[in-house]
């Protein structure tokens, strides 16, 4: 096995929103989490910004217009570095 470094960029599958954040993403609201599929092959479940998510209907809508380009980025939630992703 060898470490490969990736390019951050990718394909959003597809996405679905939180009902009920975890108690420690409280003061988040609704967030949105995708299927991406990054260019190097691998496939990664996270936050994905930008994408509409305040009603099933939106989500809806958004997931219509898959698949998108998107591209990862850090963000510090809670204390914590996470990988994001957001339209590019």
């Amino acid at each position: 096995m060898e470490n490969v470094e990736m390019s951050g960029e990718g394909k959003l599958l597809m996405y679905s929103s939180t009902i009920l954040p975890a108690e420690k993403f409280s003061d988040m609201g609704k967030v949105a989490y995708g299927i991406i599929e990054l260019k190097e092959g691998p496939i990664f479940i996270t936050q994905i910004e930008e994408m509409p998510c305040s009603s099933a209907e939106e989500v809806k809508e958004g997931n219509s217009k898959l698949p998108i380009d998107v591209q990862a980025k850090i963000k510090e939630v809670a204390g914590m570095n996470i990988v994001v992703f957001e339209k590019k």
